[in-house]
Protein backbone atom coordinates (compact mmCIF):
# COMPACT_ATOMS: atom_id res chain seq x y z
CA UNK A 1 0.00 0.00 0.00
CA UNK A 2 2.90 2.36 0.77
CA UNK A 3 3.89 2.12 -2.90
CA UNK A 4 0.58 3.73 -3.90
CA UNK A 5 0.56 6.69 -1.50
CA UNK A 6 1.83 9.12 -4.14
CA UNK A 7 -0.63 8.03 -6.85
CA UNK A 8 -3.47 8.33 -4.32
CA UNK A 9 -2.34 11.85 -3.34
CA UNK A 10 -2.19 12.86 -7.00
CA UNK A 11 -5.59 11.25 -7.64
CA UNK A 12 -7.22 13.29 -4.85
CA UNK A 13 -5.56 16.53 -6.02
CA UNK A 14 -6.65 15.93 -9.62
CA UNK A 15 -10.21 15.16 -8.48
CA UNK A 16 -10.34 18.36 -6.42
CA UNK A 17 -8.98 20.37 -9.36
CA UNK A 18 -11.65 18.89 -11.64
CA UNK A 19 -14.36 19.81 -9.13
CA UNK A 20 -13.53 23.53 -9.45
CA UNK A 21 -16.84 24.88 -10.75
CA UNK A 22 -15.59 27.55 -13.16
CA UNK A 23 -13.13 26.01 -15.60
CA UNK A 24 -13.14 25.54 -19.35
CA UNK A 25 -14.60 22.22 -20.54
CA UNK A 26 -12.07 19.47 -21.32
CA UNK A 27 -9.19 21.35 -19.67
CA UNK A 28 -8.14 18.87 -17.04
CA UNK A 29 -4.94 17.19 -15.86
CA UNK A 30 -5.92 13.52 -16.19
CA UNK A 31 -3.82 12.88 -19.31
CA UNK A 32 -0.81 14.67 -17.82
CA UNK A 33 -1.12 12.43 -14.75
CA UNK A 34 -1.64 9.01 -16.32
CA UNK A 35 1.42 9.28 -18.58
CA UNK A 36 4.09 9.58 -15.84
CA UNK A 37 2.02 7.33 -13.59
CA UNK A 38 2.03 4.59 -16.23
CA UNK A 39 5.73 5.10 -16.84
CA UNK A 40 6.52 4.54 -13.16
CA UNK A 41 3.80 2.12 -11.96
CA UNK A 42 2.66 0.35 -15.14
CA UNK A 43 -0.46 -0.23 -17.17
CA UNK A 44 -2.69 -1.55 -14.39
CA UNK A 45 -2.15 1.42 -12.05
CA UNK A 46 -2.51 3.97 -14.85
CA UNK A 47 -5.70 2.26 -16.06
CA UNK A 48 -7.27 2.15 -12.60
CA UNK A 49 -6.31 5.81 -12.06
CA UNK A 50 -7.87 6.80 -15.41
CA UNK A 51 -11.06 4.79 -14.90
CA UNK A 52 -11.60 5.93 -11.32
CA UNK A 53 -10.92 9.57 -12.26
CA UNK A 54 -13.96 9.52 -14.51
CA UNK A 55 -16.13 7.19 -12.43
CA UNK A 56 -15.72 9.02 -9.10
CA UNK A 57 -16.03 12.46 -10.70
CA UNK A 58 -19.28 11.46 -12.42
CA UNK A 59 -20.51 9.88 -9.18
CA UNK A 60 -20.00 13.19 -7.38
CA UNK A 61 -21.40 15.42 -10.12
CA UNK A 62 -23.77 14.36 -12.91
CA UNK A 63 -24.21 10.75 -11.89
CA UNK A 64 -23.28 7.51 -13.60
CA UNK A 65 -24.63 7.02 -17.10
CA UNK A 66 -23.70 5.57 -20.46
CA UNK A 67 -21.34 8.48 -21.02
CA UNK A 68 -19.43 7.53 -17.84
CA UNK A 69 -18.62 4.12 -19.27
CA UNK A 70 -17.63 5.53 -22.66
CA UNK A 71 -15.32 8.16 -21.22
CA UNK A 72 -13.86 5.93 -18.50
CA UNK A 73 -13.08 3.08 -20.89
CA UNK A 74 -11.66 5.54 -23.42
CA UNK A 75 -9.29 6.85 -20.77
CA UNK A 76 -8.33 3.27 -19.89
CA UNK A 77 -7.42 2.68 -23.55
CA UNK A 78 -5.36 5.87 -23.53
CA UNK A 79 -3.69 4.86 -20.26
CA UNK A 80 -2.67 1.54 -21.84
CA UNK A 81 -1.39 3.08 -25.07
CA UNK A 82 0.23 6.02 -23.26
CA UNK A 83 2.02 3.70 -20.84
CA UNK A 84 3.32 1.56 -23.70
CA UNK A 85 4.61 4.70 -25.45
CA UNK A 86 6.10 6.32 -22.34
CA UNK A 87 7.58 3.16 -20.78
CA UNK A 88 10.60 3.18 -23.09
CA UNK A 89 10.68 6.89 -23.87
CA UNK A 90 13.38 9.05 -22.37
CA UNK A 91 12.42 11.92 -20.09
CA UNK A 92 11.54 14.70 -22.51
CA UNK A 93 8.72 17.17 -22.39
CA UNK A 94 8.23 16.56 -26.11
CA UNK A 95 7.37 12.91 -25.45
CA UNK A 96 4.66 13.95 -23.01
CA UNK A 97 3.32 16.49 -25.52
CA UNK A 98 3.30 13.92 -28.34
CA UNK A 99 1.52 11.32 -26.21
CA UNK A 100 -0.96 13.92 -24.96
CA UNK A 101 -1.85 15.14 -28.44
CA UNK A 102 -2.36 11.58 -29.68
CA UNK A 103 -4.35 10.74 -26.55
CA UNK A 104 -6.63 13.76 -26.86
CA UNK A 105 -7.32 13.12 -30.54
CA UNK A 106 -8.16 9.46 -29.83
CA UNK A 107 -10.25 10.30 -26.75
CA UNK A 108 -12.20 13.06 -28.48
CA UNK A 109 -12.76 10.90 -31.57
CA UNK A 110 -14.24 8.13 -29.42
CA UNK A 111 -16.19 10.21 -26.90
CA UNK A 112 -17.26 13.06 -29.16
CA UNK A 113 -17.31 12.07 -32.78
CA UNK A 114 -18.30 8.38 -32.57
CA UNK A 115 -20.25 8.25 -29.30
CA UNK A 116 -22.62 11.04 -30.37
CA UNK A 117 -24.00 9.18 -33.39
CA UNK A 118 -23.88 5.74 -31.75
CA UNK A 119 -25.48 6.56 -28.41
CA UNK A 120 -27.20 9.92 -28.73
CA UNK A 121 -28.61 9.95 -32.30
CA UNK A 122 -26.45 12.77 -33.66
CA UNK A 123 -25.37 12.84 -37.26
CA UNK A 124 -21.66 12.17 -37.83
CA UNK A 125 -21.11 15.61 -39.38
CA UNK A 126 -22.76 17.42 -36.45
CA UNK A 127 -20.76 15.36 -33.98
CA UNK A 128 -17.51 16.01 -35.88
CA UNK A 129 -17.92 19.75 -36.35
CA UNK A 130 -19.45 20.23 -32.90
CA UNK A 131 -16.44 18.49 -31.37
CA UNK A 132 -13.86 20.86 -32.90
CA UNK A 133 -14.04 23.66 -30.27
CA UNK A 134 -13.92 21.14 -27.41
CA UNK A 135 -10.97 19.34 -28.98
CA UNK A 136 -9.15 22.65 -29.45
CA UNK A 137 -9.59 23.44 -25.74
CA UNK A 138 -8.70 19.87 -24.80
CA UNK A 139 -5.49 20.02 -26.89
CA UNK A 140 -4.51 23.39 -25.45
CA UNK A 141 -4.97 22.18 -21.88
CA UNK A 142 -3.29 18.82 -22.54
CA UNK A 143 -0.22 20.46 -24.09
CA UNK A 144 0.16 22.93 -21.22
CA UNK A 145 -0.29 20.20 -18.61
CA UNK A 146 2.13 17.92 -20.53
CA UNK A 147 4.76 20.66 -20.55
CA UNK A 148 4.35 21.61 -16.90
CA UNK A 149 2.64 18.91 -14.82
CA UNK A 150 3.87 15.66 -16.41
CA UNK A 151 7.58 16.35 -15.77
CA UNK A 152 6.83 17.42 -12.20
CA UNK A 153 4.88 14.21 -11.59
CA UNK A 154 7.58 12.06 -13.18
CA UNK A 155 10.14 13.50 -10.76
CA UNK A 156 7.68 13.22 -7.87
CA UNK A 157 7.01 9.54 -8.59
CA UNK A 158 10.76 8.82 -8.80
CA UNK A 159 11.52 10.17 -5.33
CA UNK A 160 11.22 7.89 -2.34
CA UNK A 161 8.70 8.55 0.40
CA UNK A 162 10.67 9.70 3.43
CA UNK A 163 8.91 9.82 6.79
CA UNK A 164 8.95 13.30 8.26
CA UNK A 165 8.63 12.20 11.87
CA UNK A 166 10.28 9.17 13.40
CA UNK A 167 8.87 8.52 16.86
CA UNK A 168 10.78 5.28 17.33
CA UNK A 169 14.18 6.96 17.45
CA UNK A 170 15.53 7.71 20.93
CA UNK A 171 16.95 11.17 21.47
CA UNK A 172 19.71 11.69 24.01
CA UNK A 173 19.36 14.87 26.02
CA UNK A 174 22.60 16.41 27.23
CA UNK A 175 22.51 18.73 30.14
Amino acid sequence: MKKYIKPIIVFVLILVARLIPVRPPNVEPIMASILPLGKKFGIFTASVFAFMSIFIYDSLTAGIGSYTWITALSYVLIAILGTLFMKNSPFKRGNYVTASIAGVLLYDAITGVFAGPLFFGQSLSIAFFGQIPFTALHLMGAIIFALVLSPILEKYFKTEVVPVLNFTKKVEVVG
